[in-house]
């Protein structure tokens, strides 16, 4: 296995990319059990509660409350688990728990864990965030630094009792730091369980970290995915001429989301030996906001709060001319997402749009499957009349622009991540890793948009079969794709 990180060694010409719109929907669809993703708020300024599959009522009386939605059972016998949260404000020593309990009337959950858990401060460069961390210790199966800060999990067995949690992982970050992970779960003894993602001030035992679950909940820069006509509410304006976002959804989500993985198998078969045809990757329409028949009233009291009151809001979801979870929709729908009571005061920080989160605290649609594994299997032929050289393109369409529209005021990240390629001949049984790369796309100060993951020779009526494996990771703007690209063979190449 060959790894590399040089920012040159996969650059292409932008020219090679096709237009956005030209791409087609991704194949396949999402599958396997669901994923936790604790991401919401990001920044956080406040220990408790982060999230949990199961609904909490604060004992304590006068803090910030969250209300679970739930779109169905909870119950977990397999599950993944996606977090990042940065610690922010006052905080100083906060430690990040993992906690899973039995669900229901199981006395004991026997478990068994794989994928990683970090935190780092201060690393914002490309391949060095704690997020490029645990996807790459998922792409690769293994990590950089094994230490109390990096933590590698291999079927690593555990059990919880009722009366007991256990604590998956307790990773200790200073002010400053990223706390991120993406671990794996499954129940070895039948039972269910319930997680729960819990913040504390220092180190605490499991028991008492999930009784701090119970007493309150967790605060920081809470972000809505809301929306007003094209107008993205997310923690600030973002609006499709600024230059930026371009109206895609992006936002943080926390809840438990349909499905961990997105599988697909295509039949391509070119042609002729020029030829090009690609698909989407991560789109993710934006939210659409739609008037409810009498609009909330807000008011603001004179310690900043705004209160809402008058009839139910309206609508925010992704327009159903690309309904979610297709091809031209990568986001998966909520099992449970979090509401925050329609008529509770809401910090003035941390509320910037009129229609402050429509009662909500996340978004019931996953914009970005922070943390999902993609597996994407061409199954190609050369029917044209001579050799190709076949290349695999991966391009950022930031906004869903082209990659030569890319401006200074662009986001600062497209993709930090790894991707594992592999191949075979369409009759072998056994994959081979080609190639496990650091590609990663950046539009601030340069721009590697346009990346060549591999190339490889096909001969007239010749197959192979093209594998791609790879986890999402986050600091990441929308959308992406993968071209496929034949050209005559060149020569002794």
């Amino acid at each position: 296995m060959t790894t590399t990180g040089h920012r040159e060694s996969g650059r292409v010409p932008y020219d090679l990319a096709p237009q956005y719109d030209s791409l087609e929907p991704l194949f396949g669809g999402f599958t396997g059990p669901p994923i936790v993703v604790s991401n919401n708020p990001e920044s956080l300024s406040r220990t408790g509660l982060l999230c949990g599959t199961e609904p909490v009522t604060p004992t304590e009386q006068g803090v910030y409350s969250r209300i679970l939605v739930t779109n169905g059972s909870t119950a977990l016998t397999e599950a993944s688990f996606y977090m990042h949260h940065i610690v922010k404000g006052t905080l100083q020593a906060t430690n990040f728990h993992l906690l899973v309990k039995p669900h229901g009337d199981h006395a004991r959950v026997d478990f068994k864990v794989s994928g990683a858990a970090v935190t780092i401060g201060s690393q914002w460069a490309m391949g060095q965030t704690p997020s490029f961390r645990v996807q790459e210790a998922c792409t690769t199966g293994s990590i950089w630094r094994a230490s109390n800060t990096a933590l590698l999990f291999r079927d690593t067995p555990g059990s919880a009792t009722a009366t007991e949690p256990a604590a998956i992982f307790n990773l200790a970050a200073n002010q400053g730091y990223s706390a991120d992970a993406r671990v794996h779960i499954t129940s070895t003894n039948g039972a269910s369980f319930q997680l729960r993602c819990v913040a504390t001030g220092g180190n605490a035992t499991p028991e008492a970290a999930w009784g701090l679950g119970d007493r309150r909940y967790a605060y920081g820069n809470i972000q809505c995915p809301c929306c007003r006509g094209t107008i993205v509410k997310n923690g600030k304006a973002m609006l499709p001429e600024d230059g930026v976002f371009g109206g895609y959804g992006w936002g943080t989500p926390a809840g438990v989301y349909t499905n961990a993985k997105w599988f697909g198998e295509k039949d391509v078969t070119f042609t002729s030996q020029t030829s090009s045809v690609g698909w989407k990757f991560l789109a993710a329409p934006a939210n659409r906001y739609t008037e409810p028949a009498e609009p909330r009233q807000t008011t603001r009291d004179q310690a900043g709060k705004v209160h809402l009151s008058g009839p139910p809001f309206g609508t925010c979801a992704p327009g159903a001319s690309t309904p979610v979870g297709t091809g031209n929709n990568q986001r998966p729908a909520a099992i449970a997402f979090y509401e925050r009571s329609p008529n509770v005061s809401v910090d003035s920080r941390h509320s910037e749009n009129p229609y402050p989160c429509e009662g909500r605290d996340s978004d019931p649609y996953s914009t970005s499957c922070y943390g999902g594994e993609f597996e994407l299997i061409w199954h190609i032929r050369n029917s044209s009349p001579g050799c190709v050289a076949v290349k695999l393109l991966f391009a950022s369409y930031i906004g869903g622009r082209h990659p030569s529209q890319a401006t200074a005021t662009a986001d600062k990240r497209g993709w930090d991540g790894m991707m594992s390629v592999y191949l075979k001949d369409t009759n072998a049984t056994q994959w081979t890793l080609a190639d496990s790369k650091h590609t990663y796309v950046l539009t601030r100060g340069g721009g590697d948009l346009v990346h060549q993951l591999i190339a490889f020779r096909l001969e007239k009526d010749a197959t192979k079969d093209l594998r791609i494996r790879t986890f999402v990771p986050g600091l990441i703007v929308l959308p992406h794709g993968f071209i496929l690209r034949t050209d005559p063979c060149v020569r002794n190449s």
